[in-house]
């Protein structure tokens, strides 16, 4: 079962399709917010507050099973829908937006790359997954890496030794069904299939 399981996320994450299904969604259902001037951040701990305060919701069929929104429309929903902000792909692509933004002004010099990272797993209680915006960072000379998204009131996790490790710590107790790493503009940068390896 695992292995079939991980050769459709193999599937779904190198032939891009999970890529191509959200930009799909997103030119289709969330065209009306292309336009959408976003926050502007300070620090990466005024980016925090506005996601601890955002609330997860689950996607719906409105979402085409779990596609990946736009930050703009993340945003919009977030101040007009009470708060609203749907699920963890969501929060994350926002980060990783507003993330990437901050490092174009010259801010957050220590991290070098940002992106989502798409994470699925298989347990006692099924398959599920989650998304989260993962930063490679500079510590003392030493890459390291971090992750943040709608997991503990939308504060960054930091020091974890790779990538790997990161997706790790998300799969927790359960199996492995590999990782993508993609950019905020869903271009795929990593894959690997198996988080616990």
């Amino acid at each position: 079962m695992t292995t079939f399981l991980r050769i459709l996320f193999w599937v779904a994450i190198n032939s891009r399709l999970y890529y191509l299904w959200s930009k799909f969604y997103q030119s289709t259902f969330e065209r009306w917010a292309k336009n959408v001037v976003l926050p502007v951040y300070g620090s990466l701990l005024e980016l925090e507050a506005d996601l601890s305060k955002m609330k997860w919701i689950a996607d719906g069929f409105w979402e085409l099973g779990d596609a990946i929104g736009s930050p703009q429309a993340t945003y919009v929903k977030y101040l007009k829908e009470s708060k609203l902000a749907k699920d963890c792909d969501e929060f994350a692509i926002y980060a990783v937006d507003r993330i990437e933004e901050m490092k174009s002004r010259g801010l957050l010099s220590s991290i070098r790359s940002v992106g989502i990272l798409s994470v699925p797993w298989h347990g006692p209680k099924g398959t599920g997954g989650h998304n989260v915006c993962a930063i490679s960072y500079i510590d003392e000379d030493t890459e390291k890496w971090a992750y943040v998204g709608n997991w503990y009131h939308g504060q960054t996790q930091w020091g974890f030794a790779s990538l790997t490790a990161v997706a790790s710590e998300i799969v927790g107790n359960n199996v492995s069904l590999g990782y993508g790493f993609a950019n905020n503009k869903l271009k795929l940068l990593k894959y690997k299939w198996d988080a616990k390896s």
